[in-house]
């Protein structure tokens, strides 16, 4: 528990980041974006049912296909992209070392495994329901490595080939725009935004789903404030820490 707690809190700090980068790249200032993201976010999770609730966040997934636009938009070589795809290469170097890690530890994030296994018991499904259940599953994962790989295509054929160094997403989308045009930019930075909202409404459920289950404490969304306090309070705290952390230099 406290692996996952630390793993929680570590991911923590880019949440709200992204949408403040993401913001700045349309010129809304962070103090403004993420405020308001922050109390929307929380009001939505805190105020509604589980299925409206569901059906929000699916609908804000769907700003991923942003990212397949960008992939398009940026005109790739499609035979280098299909041949990478197919005979992957990776150089020995520290840098691609590190970024394997990174893409392998974002991916299998211990928070995304919590969070599926807790929102199956808030759903109230039967076993009957478990095979749609590997279904919902199993599309979220090949989606997931679809737009990850339109991520990489994007940058391989504007930043890449250009030679360009990024510390950021949001240096990626910045830096899109005279490659590849403002509108590629802009997809770029809706991903952004989305990917970072997305993620700041999970991952505090994830973590207070995990702190129930540890002490034994059942919540749910739709149990309300008054039926699960505990619940409710860890999302809130967790929340509080996103706000703050999304304002700290070291995390821009």
């Amino acid at each position: 528990m406290a692996l996952l707690l630390l793993a929680n809190i570590g991911t923590t700090c880019a949440e709200l980041a992204g949408v403040a980068a993401g913001f700045e790249l349309f010129g809304v200032s962070r103090y403004l974006a993420v405020p308001v993201v922050t109390i929307g976010v929380c009001v939505l999770v805190l105020g509604g049912r589980f299925h409206r609730i569901e059906h929000f966040l699916l609908a804000l997934a769907a700003v991923f296909v942003a990212y397949i636009a960008a992939g398009f938009v940026a005109h790739p070589d499609w035979g280098q992209a299909a041949k990478g795809l197919l005979v992957p290469r990776m150089p020995l170097t520290a840098d691609a070392i590190v970024i394997i890690t990174a893409t392998v530890g974002t991916t299998l994030a211990p928070w995304g495994l919590s969070f599926i296994q807790s929102y199956v018991v808030d759903k109230k499904l039967t076993v009957d329901d478990l095979r749609y259940e590997r279904i919902d599953v199993i599309t979220g994962s090949v989606l997931t490595g679809v737009i990850g790989l339109f991520v990489v295509i994007t940058c391989a054929a504007t930043l890449h080939v250009r030679g360009l160094h990024i510390d950021s997403a949001a240096d990626a989308a910045e830096a899109l725009a005279p490659l590849a045009g403002s509108f590629a930019r802009s997809l770029f930075a809706i991903g952004i935004i989305g990917a970072a909202i997305l993620a700041s409404a999970v991952l505090p459920l994830s973590t207070a789903y995990s702190l129930c289950e540890f002490i034994g404490q059942e919540g749910a969304l739709d149990d309300g404030f008054r039926g699960a306090p505990f619940f409710y309070g860890s999302y809130l705290i967790v929340a509080g820490y996103q706000w703050a952390s999304s304002f700290c230099p070291a995390c821009r």
